[in-house]
């Protein structure tokens, strides 16, 4: 998700895939309910929890990539 927003049905979604249906469909996608407004609020508890989920993510690919080359390092291949 890049850019998670909330609609007025409480519900988060992708800002561009929800604006996408909002154009075909005056409803929720998640309850069919009729919305009571089209705008939607950006969700920067979501943006800010997926930004610091992809950090860790990648801290910890950085991390296997170190142990990895020492690992390889201290055993060479044949007898890996």
């Amino acid at each position: 998700m890049v850019e998670p927003v909330i609609a007025a049905d409480g519900h988060t979604y992708e800002r561009a895939a929800m604006q996408h249906w909002l154009h075909h469909h005056p409803t929720s996608p998640v309850t069919q309910a009729l919305l009571p407004h089209t705008r939607l609020v950006p969700n920067l508890l979501i943006k800010g929890a997926i930004a610091s989920q992809r950090q860790q993510l990648s801290q910890a690919a950085q991390h296997r990539l170190v142990f990895d080359a020492a690992t390889r390092s201290q055993h060479p291949a044949h007898l890996v």
